[in-house]
């Protein structure tokens, strides 16, 4: 949620053709409404017309009726100008887009108390339109869907199996900078005691992640270098929670994690160590508190080791049962693939949310980042997002927004030291 979107100093000569096939040999001879793909152009508009139609003639319904549950299928379009679509090189050469996103998905929710399912699955088509730069060869199929599904949820022994797989040009990986695709998918397995009246509350959770990653317009790091970073992750974790008031908690856990890579010679492997205890809830029936802490081990195969207190502090405050503010700071550490094994982040932020009149949503957030990359590397991320959603109905809304992104680093060149503004406005029709 934090992150959203240089200057071009010292191109070499090798980059000048790379930015001449970005920029296009006749580019400024081309206006923004015959560079726009046909296919994009046209989509918009039947997809436009297909969800205004999904409004008008399916009144009063509520999805498709599946045995006790129901299946909402929805499409979003979205128009999106990026200022950094496209990195030539992380030494120069970049370009603004129009890129145009087409949203189909499905959401499938089986409510039971015995065995509940929730499988919510979005196609992500990321059309590069070439309305500024000539980067229609960048276009791609992003994917994001998340399934759960809870065996006697109510119950003292509950039994929880999930999945989520994304596929973005927006990593978690914050060693790479900007230009690098990522298949990521993350399973878990969580098992939950409730001895007693339910105040009491155990957990133990098994967790396998991997994630892929390819580069995108053959920017730097070079493609061996990206291939080399995909990782398999495996962690588990036990957990504790005693509600000593209905909306009030104490909490604790310790997690144990196995970071692998299918390439060592260029990573650093880990085995971090995690544990953290608190408290969270309501203090009053208007303000929230969070405050946890804990330590954090990184266990590096080799090299300097993350060894520090981690923790949060986030208070929070509803002025309405629609309206309401958190201001926090997180300390954390995460495994990455480098030759660092880790970086730490301290991270400050706060974010807004309002509702008015039950059809007007609006969302703000702002974080600052401070990235210690294993003491070799030292980032800065400032992320800001805005956005404004209006429900025309019950199945249709429209929304715009905007989102600022600027990361620093002693390390050089552009994929690390960027300012990117993104500017959107979208279609979302559900049934």
């Amino acid at each position: 949620m934090a992150s959203l979107f240089p200057c071009v100093d010292n191109i070499q000569p090798h980059e000048n053709v790379l930015q001449h096939k970005v920029f296009g040999k006749d580019s400024k001879l081309n206006s923004l409404a015959s560079s726009i793909s046909a296919r994009s152009f046209f989509a918009m508009l039947l997809l436009s017309g297909a969800a205004f139609a999904v409004e008008k003639t399916n009144e009063g319904a509520n999805g498709i009726k599946v045995g006790d549950g129901r299946l909402h299928p929805s499409l979003a379009l979205e128009g999106r100008y990026d200022s950094l679509a496209v990195v030539g090189s992380f030494s120069g050469g970049s370009a603004g887009d129009v890129i145009v996103h087409v949203v189909p998905g499905l959401r499938l929710e089986l409510p039971s108390d015995s065995v509940a399912l929730d499988l919510n699955v979005k196609g992500d088509y990321n059309d590069y339109t070439g309305a500024v730069a000539n980067t229609t060869g960048l276009s791609f199929f992003g994917l994001q869907g998340d399934m759960t599904a809870d065996f006697n949820r109510r119950g003292k022994f509950a039994f929880q199996l999930g999945d989520r797989i994304v596929r973005s040009d927006r990593t978690n990986s914050l060693a790479f900078g900007v230009g690098v695709l990522s298949t990521y998918n993350d399973a878990h397995a969580r098992a939950t005691m409730r001895p007693g009246g339910g105040a009491i509350e155990f957990g133990l959770a098994y967790d396998f992640a991997f994630e892929n990653f390819d580069t995108r317009f053959g920017a730097s790091p070079a493609a061996s270098e990206v291939s080399n970073s995909n990782y398999l992750n495996n962690s588990g974790e036990l957990d504790f929670r005693w509600r000593f008031l209905p909306k009030t908690a104490l909490v604790a856990d310790l997690s144990y994690g196995v970071r692998t890579y299918l390439t060592e010679a260029s990573n650093v492997g880990s085995s971090p160590i995690r544990v953290m205890a608190g408290f969270a809830g309501l203090i009053t029936p208007r303000v929230s508190l969070s405050l946890k802490g804990g330590y954090g081990y990184s266990n590096l195969t080799s090299g300097t080791n993350f060894n520090s207190p981690i923790g949060q502090a986030e208070v929070g405050y509803s002025f309405s049962e629609l309206t309401t503010a958190h201001l926090g700071y997180v300390r954390s550490f995460e495994s990455v693939p480098s030759a660092f094994g880790f970086y730490s982040d301290d991270r400050v932020y706060a974010d807004l949310t309002a509702q008015f009149m039950t059809k007007l949503m609006t969302t703000l957030y702002a974080g600052y980042d401070y990235l210690n990359f294993g003491g070799q590397q030292f980032d800065t991320n400032l992320g800001v997002t805005a956005s404004l959603d209006y429900a025309v109905g019950s199945w249709f809304k429209v929304g715009a927004g905007y989102g600022l992104t600027n990361r620093g680093s002693n390390k050089g060149g552009s994929g690390y030291n960027y300012t990117r503004h993104e500017v959107f406005v979208r279609t979302t029709a559900t049934y």
